[in-house]
């Protein structure tokens, strides 16, 4: 037990799992490049079940390169967790000043970041492209509700294309009008912990108006906002307390 904690704690450890990130990361950048359609239908799903469907389709290089970019991922995350979980309850022993716990805020942060891409991943929901009509509803089955578009409002620009769009949508459950409201782009409509995006309206050559929308829950996500903030924190304290005051505090015991 004391060697796999010498050896998951290791800066070798450390070393091993940015060069495996850099390499697999490297490999999928160059085979995207030639081959783009590979990984276009990972935003569909959430990311466990994207990855179940390709693996029962079978291994490719590509996927096995993903794997080892996720398993990197973990590994290294695991490592940060350890040592500064470590250093913390040292610090924590010791009854340490505030001061001394600044160079762990931006570890911590990686760590919340990390772990809420993998809540969302493992427990989120993902709905793309769903079309609907004006004055017609669409059942949904995750969750079970009927969206409705009540109306949408396309303005459109002097070259022809949709200078703004705003959906008016009507949500029910069971018969029950649960949620109304209104949506744009980069201004989603947000109901019960899911999130309704308007990715593009439009009209159809009979005259009816359409949109099309996501619908997505990452219950994930004020984890990651915590993590940016903190990773945030960290970095603006590193600028006002530069690292030899750290160091020079860490010979002091301070």
């Amino acid at each position: 037990m004391r060697r796999f904690w010498e050896f998951i704690t290791s800066p070798l450890l450390c070393v091993a799992c940015g060069i495996g990130f850099f390499l697999s990361g490297l490999f999928l950048s160059l085979f995207l490049d030639g081959a783009p359609g590979y990984f276009e239908d990972i935003e569909s799903s959430l990311l466990l079940t994207w990855l179940r469907g390709k693996v029962a389709a079978g291994f490719s290089l590509p996927l096995i390169f993903f794997l080892l970019f996720l398993l990197v991922v973990a590994v290294f995350t695991l490592n940060l967790v350890l040592c500064t979980g470590d250093h913390l309850t040292g610090l924590v022993r010791r009854r340490s000043g505030l001061r001394r716990f600044i160079p762990h805020i931006m570890h911590v942060a990686v760590v919340l970041v990390v772990a809420g891409h993998a809540v969302s991943a493992s427990s989120g929901a993902r709905v793309k492209g769903v079309g609907v009509l004006e004055g017609r509803g669409v059942r949904l089955f995750a969750p079970a509700w009927t969206l409705y578009l009540e109306d949408v409002d396309i303005e459109v620009g002097k070259w022809g294309y949709p200078a703004d769009m705003v959906a008016h949508v009507k949500i029910q459950a069971e018969g029950v009008t649960v949620a109304r409201g209104s949506t744009r782009p980069n201004e989603p409509f947000f109901v019960d912990g899911y999130v309704l995006y308007l990715k593009n309206a439009g009209v159809l050559p009979s005259g009816a108006r359409y949109a099309l929308f996501d619908l997505t829950r990452d219950p994930g996500a004020p984890v990651v906002l915590i993590g940016a903030l903190l990773f945030t924190l960290g970095n603006l304290l590193y600028l006002l307390f530069p690292a030899r005051n750290f160091r020079k505090n860490e010979r002091r015991g301070k």
